[in-house]
Protein backbone atom coordinates (compact mmCIF):
# COMPACT_ATOMS: atom_id res chain seq x y z
CA UNK A 1 0.00 0.00 0.00
CA UNK A 2 2.81 2.53 0.78
CA UNK A 3 4.73 1.67 -2.17
CA UNK A 4 1.55 2.33 -4.27
CA UNK A 5 1.29 5.35 -2.69
CA UNK A 6 4.52 6.65 -3.10
CA UNK A 7 4.01 5.93 -6.63
CA UNK A 8 0.93 7.74 -7.06
CA UNK A 9 2.57 10.84 -4.94
CA UNK A 10 5.36 10.69 -8.09
CA UNK A 11 3.39 10.67 -10.76
CA UNK A 12 1.37 13.51 -9.03
CA UNK A 13 4.71 15.43 -8.92
CA UNK A 14 5.71 14.87 -12.03
CA UNK A 15 2.27 15.57 -13.49
CA UNK A 16 2.83 19.02 -11.28
CA UNK A 17 6.28 19.74 -12.23
CA UNK A 18 5.52 19.34 -16.16
CA UNK A 19 3.00 21.85 -16.02
CA UNK A 20 5.20 24.01 -13.69
CA UNK A 21 7.62 23.78 -16.40
CA UNK A 22 5.32 24.55 -19.69
CA UNK A 23 6.47 27.21 -21.66
CA UNK A 24 3.23 28.30 -22.92
CA UNK A 25 1.85 28.60 -19.22
CA UNK A 26 5.44 30.05 -18.13
CA UNK A 27 4.76 32.51 -20.88
CA UNK A 28 1.49 33.47 -20.11
CA UNK A 29 2.06 34.13 -16.81
CA UNK A 30 4.90 35.97 -17.50
CA UNK A 31 3.24 38.38 -20.11
CA UNK A 32 0.62 39.17 -17.63
CA UNK A 33 3.05 39.77 -14.57
CA UNK A 34 4.90 42.22 -17.51
CA UNK A 35 1.59 44.52 -17.85
CA UNK A 36 1.23 45.21 -13.71
CA UNK A 37 2.49 48.30 -14.45
CA UNK A 38 -0.63 49.50 -17.22
CA UNK A 39 -2.99 47.61 -14.72
CA UNK A 40 -1.54 50.08 -11.96
CA UNK A 41 -1.79 53.19 -13.95
CA UNK A 42 -5.58 52.32 -14.87
CA UNK A 43 -6.07 51.74 -11.01
CA UNK A 44 -5.04 54.84 -9.86
CA UNK A 45 -6.64 56.52 -12.74
CA UNK A 46 -9.77 54.77 -11.48
CA UNK A 47 -9.68 55.84 -7.88
CA UNK A 48 -8.61 59.45 -8.64
CA UNK A 49 -12.16 59.59 -10.91
CA UNK A 50 -14.56 57.47 -8.56
CA UNK A 51 -12.55 58.63 -5.15
CA UNK A 52 -15.70 58.91 -2.55
CA UNK A 53 -15.70 62.73 -1.55
CA UNK A 54 -19.01 64.47 -2.44
CA UNK A 55 -17.28 67.64 -2.53
CA UNK A 56 -14.20 66.47 -4.92
CA UNK A 57 -16.82 64.33 -6.97
CA UNK A 58 -19.16 67.96 -7.36
CA UNK A 59 -15.60 69.99 -8.68
CA UNK A 60 -15.55 67.18 -10.90
CA UNK A 61 -18.53 67.24 -12.63
CA UNK A 62 -18.58 71.45 -12.04
CA UNK A 63 -15.53 71.32 -14.39
CA UNK A 64 -16.33 68.60 -16.40
CA UNK A 65 -12.59 67.03 -15.56
CA UNK A 66 -13.77 63.28 -15.53
CA UNK A 67 -13.55 63.06 -19.44
CA UNK A 68 -9.34 63.36 -18.63
CA UNK A 69 -9.17 60.51 -16.56
CA UNK A 70 -11.21 58.31 -19.12
CA UNK A 71 -8.46 58.73 -21.33
CA UNK A 72 -5.38 56.58 -19.29
CA UNK A 73 -8.40 54.14 -18.15
CA UNK A 74 -9.22 53.64 -21.90
CA UNK A 75 -6.29 52.96 -23.14
CA UNK A 76 -5.13 50.69 -20.54
CA UNK A 77 -7.95 48.97 -18.94
CA UNK A 78 -10.11 49.23 -22.37
CA UNK A 79 -7.18 48.28 -24.33
CA UNK A 80 -5.60 45.04 -22.19
CA UNK A 81 -6.47 42.24 -24.94
CA UNK A 82 -4.04 44.50 -27.51
CA UNK A 83 -1.41 44.95 -24.76
CA UNK A 84 -1.90 41.20 -23.63
CA UNK A 85 -1.69 40.00 -27.19
CA UNK A 86 2.07 41.73 -27.45
CA UNK A 87 3.06 40.86 -23.65
CA UNK A 88 2.37 36.99 -24.04
CA UNK A 89 3.94 36.95 -27.81
CA UNK A 90 7.00 38.95 -26.47
CA UNK A 91 7.87 36.57 -23.39
CA UNK A 92 6.57 33.07 -25.56
CA UNK A 93 9.02 34.65 -28.32
CA UNK A 94 11.99 35.06 -25.92
CA UNK A 95 11.49 32.12 -24.63
CA UNK A 96 12.53 30.35 -27.89
CA UNK A 97 14.85 32.79 -28.24
CA UNK A 98 13.77 34.65 -31.13
CA UNK A 99 12.88 38.63 -31.20
CA UNK A 100 10.39 39.38 -28.78
CA UNK A 101 9.61 42.76 -29.85
CA UNK A 102 8.90 41.62 -33.62
CA UNK A 103 7.09 38.90 -32.93
CA UNK A 104 4.65 40.61 -30.08
CA UNK A 105 4.63 43.26 -33.31
CA UNK A 106 3.24 41.11 -35.27
CA UNK A 107 0.82 39.37 -32.78
CA UNK A 108 -0.94 42.59 -32.24
CA UNK A 109 -1.87 43.16 -35.87
CA UNK A 110 -2.80 40.24 -36.30
CA UNK A 111 -5.30 40.68 -32.90
CA UNK A 112 -6.47 43.54 -34.99
CA UNK A 113 -6.97 41.54 -38.40
CA UNK A 114 -9.28 39.08 -36.39
CA UNK A 115 -11.50 41.80 -34.55
CA UNK A 116 -14.42 43.32 -36.75
CA UNK A 117 -15.22 46.61 -37.65
CA UNK A 118 -17.57 48.70 -38.71
CA UNK A 119 -17.71 50.85 -41.95
CA UNK A 120 -18.06 54.56 -41.88
CA UNK A 121 -18.92 56.71 -44.77
CA UNK A 122 -16.64 57.57 -47.75
CA UNK A 123 -15.10 60.56 -47.25
CA UNK A 124 -12.10 62.40 -49.33
CA UNK A 125 -9.64 60.46 -48.01
CA UNK A 126 -11.11 56.92 -48.64
CA UNK A 127 -13.53 54.76 -46.93
CA UNK A 128 -14.18 55.26 -43.10
CA UNK A 129 -14.30 52.71 -40.52
CA UNK A 130 -14.17 52.00 -36.59
CA UNK A 131 -13.12 49.44 -34.15
CA UNK A 132 -15.67 49.05 -31.67
CA UNK A 133 -13.87 49.02 -27.84
CA UNK A 134 -15.75 45.83 -26.97
CA UNK A 135 -12.89 43.46 -28.04
CA UNK A 136 -10.11 45.23 -27.18
CA UNK A 137 -10.52 45.32 -23.29
CA UNK A 138 -11.01 42.37 -20.60
CA UNK A 139 -13.86 40.39 -23.30
CA UNK A 140 -10.93 40.37 -25.92
CA UNK A 141 -8.20 38.52 -23.59
CA UNK A 142 -8.54 35.21 -24.47
CA UNK A 143 -8.58 35.65 -27.57
CA UNK A 144 -5.27 37.89 -27.55
CA UNK A 145 -3.67 34.98 -25.75
CA UNK A 146 -4.84 32.28 -28.34
CA UNK A 147 -3.26 34.88 -31.09
CA UNK A 148 -0.07 35.48 -29.42
CA UNK A 149 0.43 31.90 -28.92
CA UNK A 150 -0.37 30.72 -32.51
CA UNK A 151 1.03 33.85 -34.13
CA UNK A 152 4.55 33.40 -32.56
CA UNK A 153 4.65 29.70 -33.11
CA UNK A 154 4.42 30.12 -36.66
CA UNK A 155 6.87 32.97 -36.56
CA UNK A 156 9.31 31.23 -34.61
CA UNK A 157 9.33 28.31 -37.52
CA UNK A 158 9.70 30.90 -40.08
CA UNK A 159 12.67 32.17 -38.11
CA UNK A 160 14.16 28.83 -37.19
CA UNK A 161 13.72 27.28 -40.96
CA UNK A 162 15.71 30.24 -42.13
CA UNK A 163 12.57 31.38 -44.87
CA UNK A 164 14.09 35.37 -43.94
CA UNK A 165 14.98 37.59 -46.83
CA UNK A 166 19.22 37.72 -45.78
CA UNK A 167 21.19 41.16 -45.41
CA UNK A 168 24.59 41.69 -45.86
CA UNK A 169 26.82 41.94 -42.67
CA UNK A 170 27.66 45.73 -42.99
CA UNK A 171 23.91 46.57 -42.66
CA UNK A 172 22.68 48.19 -39.63
CA UNK A 173 21.00 46.40 -37.23
CA UNK A 174 17.50 48.33 -36.87
CA UNK A 175 17.33 47.66 -40.86
CA UNK A 176 17.46 43.92 -40.59
CA UNK A 177 15.02 43.75 -37.71
CA UNK A 178 12.76 46.33 -40.33
CA UNK A 179 13.35 43.60 -42.70
CA UNK A 180 13.04 40.72 -40.84
CA UNK A 181 9.66 41.97 -39.70
CA UNK A 182 8.64 43.00 -43.36
CA UNK A 183 9.42 39.26 -44.20
CA UNK A 184 8.01 37.71 -41.61
CA UNK A 185 4.70 39.34 -41.80
CA UNK A 186 4.39 38.71 -45.60
CA UNK A 187 5.37 34.91 -44.99
CA UNK A 188 2.42 34.88 -41.88
CA UNK A 189 -0.54 32.64 -43.49
CA UNK A 190 -2.62 36.01 -44.30
CA UNK A 191 -4.58 33.78 -46.83
CA UNK A 192 -5.94 32.04 -43.56
CA UNK A 193 -6.22 35.39 -41.96
CA UNK A 194 -7.88 36.94 -44.88
CA UNK A 195 -10.17 34.01 -45.58
CA UNK A 196 -11.15 33.99 -41.87
CA UNK A 197 -11.96 37.61 -42.15
CA UNK A 198 -14.04 37.56 -45.16
CA UNK A 199 -16.02 34.37 -44.08
CA UNK A 200 -16.43 34.64 -40.63
CA UNK A 201 -18.62 37.99 -40.96
CA UNK A 202 -21.45 35.69 -42.59
CA UNK A 203 -21.48 33.92 -39.27
CA UNK A 204 -23.47 34.66 -36.71
CA UNK A 205 -20.79 34.83 -34.10
CA UNK A 206 -17.24 37.02 -35.12
CA UNK A 207 -14.25 34.83 -34.04
CA UNK A 208 -13.53 37.25 -30.44
CA UNK A 209 -17.46 35.98 -29.92
CA UNK A 210 -17.26 32.60 -30.38
CA UNK A 211 -14.13 32.26 -28.18
CA UNK A 212 -15.75 34.61 -25.47
CA UNK A 213 -19.04 31.93 -25.17
CA UNK A 214 -16.95 28.98 -25.58
CA UNK A 215 -14.26 29.41 -23.74
CA UNK A 216 -13.66 32.79 -21.62
CA UNK A 217 -17.60 32.74 -19.88
CA UNK A 218 -17.25 29.10 -18.80
CA UNK A 219 -13.71 29.08 -17.76
CA UNK A 220 -15.07 32.06 -15.87
CA UNK A 221 -17.76 30.82 -13.72
CA UNK A 222 -15.63 27.74 -13.19
CA UNK A 223 -12.86 29.89 -11.27
CA UNK A 224 -15.19 33.00 -10.04
CA UNK A 225 -16.76 30.94 -7.34
CA UNK A 226 -15.05 31.22 -3.77
CA UNK A 227 -14.50 27.52 -3.42
CA UNK A 228 -12.68 27.97 -6.66
CA UNK A 229 -10.23 30.24 -4.65
CA UNK A 230 -10.30 27.81 -2.20
CA UNK A 231 -9.20 25.13 -3.85
CA UNK A 232 -6.62 26.61 -5.82
CA UNK A 233 -4.98 27.74 -2.50
CA UNK A 234 -5.40 24.30 -0.94
CA UNK A 235 -3.82 22.76 -4.32
CA UNK A 236 -0.74 25.51 -3.96
CA UNK A 237 0.04 24.68 -0.34
CA UNK A 238 -0.03 21.16 -1.29
CA UNK A 239 2.95 21.75 -3.91
CA UNK A 240 5.00 23.58 -1.46
CA UNK A 241 4.92 21.06 1.40
CA UNK A 242 5.86 18.33 -1.64
CA UNK A 243 8.93 21.11 -2.21
CA UNK A 244 7.14 22.89 -5.36
CA UNK A 245 6.32 26.07 -6.43
CA UNK A 246 2.71 25.90 -5.97
CA UNK A 247 1.74 29.35 -6.61
CA UNK A 248 4.07 29.15 -9.94
CA UNK A 249 2.29 25.99 -11.15
CA UNK A 250 -1.35 27.26 -9.83
CA UNK A 251 -1.09 30.57 -10.83
CA UNK A 252 0.07 29.50 -14.43
CA UNK A 253 -3.21 28.06 -15.25
CA UNK A 254 -5.82 30.19 -13.50
CA UNK A 255 -4.19 33.76 -14.06
CA UNK A 256 -5.92 34.25 -17.25
CA UNK A 257 -9.33 33.70 -15.96
CA UNK A 258 -8.52 35.96 -13.06
CA UNK A 259 -7.18 38.87 -14.68
CA UNK A 260 -9.81 38.76 -16.92
CA UNK A 261 -12.47 39.33 -13.84
CA UNK A 262 -10.15 42.05 -12.26
CA UNK A 263 -10.12 43.78 -15.52
CA UNK A 264 -14.02 43.33 -15.74
CA UNK A 265 -13.86 44.63 -12.00
CA UNK A 266 -12.05 47.92 -12.79
CA UNK A 267 -14.06 48.52 -15.90
CA UNK A 268 -17.52 48.52 -13.84
CA UNK A 269 -16.22 50.58 -10.95
CA UNK A 270 -14.79 53.03 -13.48
CA UNK A 271 -18.38 53.39 -15.05
CA UNK A 272 -19.65 53.45 -11.71
CA UNK A 273 -21.90 50.36 -11.76
CA UNK A 274 -22.31 47.12 -9.89
CA UNK A 275 -19.33 44.66 -9.80
CA UNK A 276 -19.88 42.00 -12.00
CA UNK A 277 -17.37 39.70 -9.30
CA UNK A 278 -16.32 39.17 -6.13
CA UNK A 279 -13.24 37.11 -6.06
CA UNK A 280 -10.03 37.32 -8.65
CA UNK A 281 -6.20 37.90 -9.32
CA UNK A 282 -6.37 40.36 -6.70
CA UNK A 283 -8.64 38.78 -4.24
CA UNK A 284 -6.40 35.66 -4.30
CA UNK A 285 -3.26 37.89 -3.47
CA UNK A 286 -4.71 39.57 -0.69
CA UNK A 287 -6.06 36.50 0.73
CA UNK A 288 -4.87 33.15 -0.47
CA UNK A 289 -1.10 33.82 -1.59
CA UNK A 290 0.12 36.98 0.69
CA UNK A 291 -2.99 37.08 3.09
CA UNK A 292 -1.46 33.79 4.44
CA UNK A 293 1.33 35.10 6.10
CA UNK A 294 -0.87 36.48 8.66
CA UNK A 295 -2.04 33.98 10.00
CA UNK A 296 1.21 32.09 9.62
CA UNK A 297 2.99 34.71 11.58
CA UNK A 298 -0.08 34.24 14.10
CA UNK A 299 0.78 30.48 14.42
CA UNK A 300 4.91 30.55 14.64
CA UNK A 301 4.39 33.47 17.59
CA UNK A 302 2.23 31.59 19.64
CA UNK A 303 2.60 27.54 18.81
CA UNK A 304 6.01 27.19 17.59
CA UNK A 305 8.05 28.58 20.31
CA UNK A 306 11.23 26.84 21.27
CA UNK A 307 10.84 25.10 24.99
CA UNK A 308 13.61 27.39 26.10
CA UNK A 309 12.25 30.86 24.85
Amino acid sequence: MSSHTNIVQEKALQLMQSIGQNTYLKSIMSGMMLILPVTIMSSVATLVKVFPFAPYQDFLLRHNLTRFFDIPITFTNNFLAVIVAFSVAYTLAKNFDVDGFMSGLISMISFFILTPYDLGEIGPLGQSFSIPGQWLGPMGLFTAILVAIISTRIFVAITRKGLIIKMPENVPGIYLQIVLFIDSRNRHPDAVYNYLRSHYQRWLWSIHEIIYKLIQVPLTSLGSGIWSLIFVAVVAQLLWFFGLHGHAITLGIVAPIWFAMDAQQLAAYAAGVDLPNITGFAFFMTYGAAGDLLPLAIMLAFFAKERTL
